[in-house]
């Protein structure tokens, strides 16, 4: 009986340590050769872990002062890698280009990424030809707004990992261009980033206006507020909104580097009463459906203060 025993648990311990053994291999062959390479450090990019995903490879020339795991980490919560996948892997005696797709999860519009990566065998294992991506960094607008872990965008080509922009605003009414605003293996000398009104933005556009234009209504506002046309005396023109902003306003982002967002469209209005100047210039009340012309510019910070335009 006790023969018995003894048998069976050497006969357990050889299929652990086959089964451990077995494990290992597995886990070798999928981080090694090219394709684990690239493994590897896309699982750190994801990770937020910069100096795992720097240990993969080798630096191009250019500054490194981007290459942090809190810039990185910067670059997944805007759009986290996901969904990483090797679709080809072509070697041609020491070096290999490993083809790859992934998703930046983008909150509102997730993108999918193809592109090749490629790696080299030292001789101690393979490595990436180059673990960061050298482009500079162009807002089309909105520049002061932005900043990079609290500083400037530099001036320049950069070191950045793959991934989103790691640029950042400080009002939560602008955002990066999720189709445009992302840096890959390949990418262009210079990056033009996309700066666009974020739907936060556009709502606290949509509260303002609304509460600017009830103002108008009810007498409460001044010879600025709009007009549907140059022939009606400012400030006449009373009654009540026809029909929700939200189908009548179109908000966008000015050229100008402090961030101006830019208001128009043309709301309906029931008026219960108004002033119109005749083609003799004389004023005649009047009352009725009209249409105001909506003109209006505002900086992207909370508290939005309107200058309105001409109708």
């Amino acid at each position: 009986m006790r023969r018995s025993a003894f048998w069976t648990a050497v006969v357990a311990g050889v299929v652990m340590l086959v089964g451990g053994s077995t494990l290992a291999f597995l886990g070798y062959a999928e981080n090694a050769g090219p394709s684990g390479a690239v493994r590897g450090y896309f699982a750190a990019l994801e990770r937020g872990d910069a100096p795992a995903a720097l240990a993969f490879g080798d630096l191009p020339a250019g500054s490194h002062e981007l290459l942090t795991s809190t810039v990185l980490r910067v670059q997944q919560r805007t759009a986290p890698i996901e969904h990483l996948t090797i679709t080809a892997t072509s070697q041609h005696g020491k070096n290999a280009a490993v083809s790859v797709r992934y998703t930046l999860g983008y909150r509102d519009s997730p993108q999918t990424v193809n592109t090749s990566v490629q790696v080299h065998d030292t001789g101690n294992g393979w490595r990436l030809d180059q673990v960061a991506v050298a482009t500079r960094l162009d807002l089309d607008r909105a520049a002061d707004r932005a900043s990079i872990d609290g500083a400037a965008i530099p001036d320049g080509q950069t070191l950045l990992f793959p991934g989103a922009a790691p640029i950042t605003f400080d009002t939560p009414y602008l955002r990066l261009n999720a189709v445009e605003d992302s840096i890959g293996f390949g990418a262009p000398s210079s990056t033009l980033v996309y700066v666009e009104v974020s739907p936060v933005g556009r709502a606290a556009v949509l509260r303002a206006v609304g509460g600017a234009l009830k103002a108008c209504l009810s007498g409460r506002g001044d010879v600025t507020c709009p007009l549907p046309n140059d022939r009606y005396v400012p400030n006449t023109v009373r009654g009540a909104l026809s029909g929700p902003l939200a189908d009548n306003i179109e908000v966008s982002l000015g050229p100008e580097d402090a961030g101006v967002l830019r208001i128009s469209g043309d709301q309906p209005v029931r008026a219960t009463s108004y002033r119109r100047l005749t083609f003799q210039n004389r004023p005649q009340t009047g009352s009725g459906l009209v249409v105001l012309g909506l003109a209006a510019r505002a900086y992207a910070v909370s508290p939005l203060r309107f200058t309105w335009g001409s109708s």
